[in-house]
């Protein structure tokens, strides 16, 4: 069953997130609080690092 106020908690529980301050990354993007910046840090970066880390490490047999 669908609880109607699970929204409205989920809300509250982010606004409350947000507001902490916990979470590096996690800010209001409006001063109106209608809009927030969740960071992102893509796979692709840390592979892209790693792939280039191996292929310019010397080959050890």
């Amino acid at each position: 069953m669908c609880d109607r106020n699970g929204g409205r908690r989920l809300r509250q529980w982010l606004i409350e997130q947000i507001d902490s301050e916990l979470y590096p990354g996690l800010i209001w993007e409006s001063e109106e609080k209608s809009m927030f910046r969740i960071p992102w840090k893509h796979l692709c970066a840390y592979l892209c690092a790693l792939i280039g880390n191996i292929l310019s490490s010397p080959v050890v047999k």
